[in-house]
């Protein structure tokens, strides 16, 4: 499959984060080209050497991305994801 294939689609969550609080969260990838489109993540995952997602929280945001997903090698993946927002 070519990822050239997939549309990036931007999610923004508004409203109030709760100070020191964990929040898990994860990505569902589709290939729109397809009708209906065809979610491809469980692929993703198993070729989990070949990708890995990054994840850069806004600037004014006091957050940490931690990664809740891995290859076999322990390098990053990213359909999984942990953010802690931290009380200024």
């Amino acid at each position: 499959m070519d990822l050239t294939d997939l549309t990036l689609q931007i999610l923004t969550v508004s409203g109030a984060l709760t100070a020191n609080t964990t929040y898990a969260g994860s990505i569902r990838l589709l290939n729109e080209t397809e009708d209906p489109a065809e979610n491809v993540t469980e692929e993703i995952e198993e070729e989990d050497d070949e990708h890995q997602f990054f994840y850069t929280p806004s600037s004014d945001l006091n957050v940490e991305v931690d990664y809740g997903n891995f290859d076999g090698n322990g390098n990053p993946l990213g359909t999984m994801l942990h953010s802690y927002y931290r009380c200024s």
